[in-house]
């Protein structure tokens, strides 16, 4: 999983998207790894998830300190291309091959700043925390279709089965409220989700034509910011604009906002893929599936959000649609076994 190059600092959900590329057709051979470094390994795969995990609290703090969404996201993403710029510029990954290549990145970019703005928009217009996590959590089923529409990919029965369980899940957490006008709201994390599904695509196809790491994580953040600060100047009054640059240069907010972005989506990475190099990839797969439970115990915790039987039934759907194919088909195998145990062909249960 490790390329030996600078990771790349993107958000919690497209980490936990990039992990599972490839995950369902190929794993690495089974190898010795002392025990120690198993043991630290997932033990920073469980701190870089938890720092994952903060993404979502975070922006509902700094949204309900005053500052809108669209200017709140553009700070975010600027201070992630900020810290990024010297390291690209010193490992000479600013240079791109072709102006096919560099419009390919373009879109990846605007992606990007589609994903930032859905993703906390949920947020924003007052959606709880797990709501929004679980939602966005939903993208495998949108990598589906995608892949279907864009690569002819076939659909798997474990296909249609993960589908039909995002339904269900998507159901539950809603709570069937998505037909009605209050459906408005969930429409910003399951567009979101949508947008990490494009991600996965897009980022696939650019490291397949030659593209490394490092520019991939750098172009991601510059167009983003490009295209946030075009909607800033563009969408913002300029009375708007005056105050939320007064809100980001107050030292209290620029200084927490600084540590927001190296704690969520830069100093993760290091600690990430790290952890990644000592764990097998569905290990590490797994492992982040508890990013969205971080999420949402935290907002329980700072916020008392409540969490019904629907939302942790339709949570869990969420979660078994995001497990990766073996250890779901490692499940099926064990619960088939278990039930043929039970129910002989001779017609005797035994216990």
């Amino acid at each position: 999983m490790f390329s030996g190059t600078f990771p790349q600092a993107l958000t919690p959900h497209e980490q936990t998207a990039q992990q599972k590329v490839g995950l369902d057709s190929a794993y690495e051979h089974a190898h010795e790894i002392p025990l120690a470094r198993v043991f630290l390994g997932v033990g920073s795969i469980l701190v870089s998830g938890f720092a994952f995990g903060l993404v979502q609290p975070g922006a509902k703090f700094f949204l309900g300190t005053g500052i809108s969404l669209l200017p709140f996201c553009l700070f975010y993403v600027g201070l992630r291309f900020a810290y990024q710029f010297p390291v690209a510029l010193g490992s000479h990954a600013l240079a791109v091959s072709s102006w096919t290549k560099f419009r390919w990145l373009l879109l990846f970019g605007l992606v990007g700043a589609g994903l930032r703005l859905t993703e906390n928009w949920g947020i924003a217009v007052g959606l709880a925390v797990p709501v929004v996590s679980f939602l966005v959590y939903s993208h495998p089923v949108w990598t589906i279709l995608i892949c279907r529409l864009a690569i002819h990919q076939p659909i798997t029965k474990l296909s249609v089965f993960r589908m039909s369980l995002a339904i269900v899940g998507i159901a539950l957490i809603t709570e069937l409220q998505f037909a009605s006008i209050w459906g408005v709201k969930f429409i910003g994390p399951l567009t979101a989700g949508l947008l990490v599904a494009c991600w996965i695509y897009l980022s696939t196809s650019l490291q397949k034509k030659g593209l490394n790491a490092i520019t991939l994580s750098f172009y991601y953040d510059f167009f983003s910011f490009i295209a946030l600060l075009v909607l800033c100047l563009v969408g913002l009054q300029s009375i708007e604009w005056q105050r939320s640059m007064a809100w980001f240069l107050e030292p209290h907010h620029f200084f927490w906002m600084n540590i927001f972005a190296l704690l969520t989506g830069v100093l993760p990475n290091y600690i990430f893929y790290y952890g990644a190099r000592n764990v097998a990839p569905v290990t590490a797969a797994l492992i982040l599936l508890f990013e969205p439970i971080f999420a949402s115990v935290v907002s329980c915790l700072i916020w008392r959000d409540s969490i019904s039987i629907n939302f942790v039934v339709g949570a869990s759907c969420i979660l078994l649609i995001n497990t990766p194919a073996p250890t779901l088909y490692g499940l099926a195998r064990s619960i088939r076994s278990t039930f043929s145990g039970l129910f002989p062909s001779n017609g005797k249960i035994y216990y």
